[in-house]
């Protein structure tokens, strides 16, 4: 029974329990890692907290107006910077609703539409298409309450239901 336990402390910060028997994904990939899910396969590339977006990140077109943006009330902006690879024989596109910020609890966080003057149009994650055999690059900040722990980042097959999700433990 003690390895049992174990393996569930172990699993905590990146899947459910049962995810496995819903034929959702529950293995947990470090950032770096190829995570296939389904016929996709993310790979985050940088996971940052930050209070403030200090003006200094914003995009080249605004660097002369952008001031420094402060999270939310009670909230640290968890920043990602990821691509994703179609392995499918369709195009298929990422949406706001196929990438998230997941706390220890199970708890969702969107990304931000709030942040344009710090992420390029076509790298925000709320509509890029990708041909089969293509890499889409990304970027997108999620406002995430200060308290939450276990952060993963939550991926889907692209599918406006998904059928298969992955996890990658952001290390926070």
């Amino acid at each position: 029974m003690k390895n049992a336990w174990i393996v569930v402390v172990l699993m905590m910060g990146c899947s459910k329990p049962g995810d496995e028997a819903k034929g959702k994904t529950s293995k947990c990939y470090a950032k770096g890692e190829d995570a296939p899910a389904g016929d996709v396969v993310h790979k985050i590339a940088v996971a940052e907290s930050m209070e403030v977006i200090p003006a200094s990140k914003a995009i080249e077109r605004f660097k002369e107006s952008a001031e420094d943006m402060q999270a939310p009330d009670g909230c640290r902006w968890i920043h990602l910077k990821g691509a994703v690879t179609n392995k499918g024989k369709a195009e298929k596109s990422i949406k706001s609703i196929s990438v998230y910020v997941v706390d220890g609890a199970g708890k969702k966080y969107a990304i931000s539409t709030d942040t344009p003057w710090f992420v390029e149009s076509d790298l925000l994650p709320t509509s890029i298409s990708i041909a089969p055999a293509a890499t889409a690059q990304w970027e997108a900040y999620f406002p995430v309450p200060k308290g939450a722990t276990k952060l993963s980042f939550l991926g889907t097959d692209l599918q406006f239901v998904p059928d298969v999700t992955v996890t990658v433990d952001l290390g926070m």
